[in-house]
């Protein structure tokens, strides 16, 4: 699930506007590691923090899929540049396939 809900395309699970600077969080409270991925955007990878101590990253890079490790959060700086919808969801195909993918709305600026 992400934000515990599990897919429905007909659903927008966040909105956001062409331009705007937003740090996100990945926050992975389960045993296992989640490879997220964000359709048609790039992002760069903040940090992580495991057990209330975080790390930054070791250096900035465009990505547009991050390793989420278990018990781990991870932060991302992303800034959408085209209007529309698109997918962000787990990169582990059973887990997309049952449902930990949701929809991102860009609106225009």
């Amino acid at each position: 699930l992400i934000n515990g809900k599990s897919f429905a395309m007909d659903r927008v699970d966040v909105q956001t506007v062409v331009g705007r600077v937003e740090l996100w969080d990945f926050i992975n409270t389960t045993m296992m590691d989640h490879p997220m991925h964000i359709h048609g955007t790039q992002f760069q990878v903040l940090g992580q923090t495991i057990a209330g101590v975080t790390t930054p990253a070791d250096y900035l890079a465009w990505r547009d899929t991050v390793n989420v490790p278990a018990g781990t959060t991870v932060t991302i700086k992303t800034r959408q540049t085209m209007p529309g919808r698109r997918m962000f969801h787990c990169h582990l195909l059973p887990h997309e396939d049952a449902g930990m993918m949701a929809v991102l709305g860009v609106s225009p600026a």
